[in-house]
């Protein structure tokens, strides 16, 4: 198995064009409005697999690249990942 790794510049200018996770706040999840895959609504960080060249993932490895702050604070927090265009 082998995995492709998307680019994270936690140093860029701008934060929003960073290519790191953590950057968009995600929104009150409403299950009467919210419709959970659609990121305008759910908010978070969006990445497109198809910009790196993989057109198909079996496997979703998140690694918390953070080395800053400590327990039980420290690193991230992962709420959910959304496949929203796929087999």
């Amino acid at each position: 198995m082998s995995f492709v790794t998307l680019a994270c510049e936690p140093s860029a200018a701008d934060p929003a064009s960073s290519g790191c996770a953590g950057v968009s706040p995600t929104e009150e999840y409403d299950a009467e409005t919210s419709v959970p895959l659609d990121p305008a609504m759910s908010g978070g960080d969006a990445f497109d697999l198809a910009a790196l060249g993989v057109a198909r993932a079996r496997y979703v490895r998140v690694r918390d690249r953070s080395a800053e702050g400590a327990a039980p604070s420290a690193g991230f927090d992962l709420d959910a990942i959304g496949w929203v265009n796929g087999d």
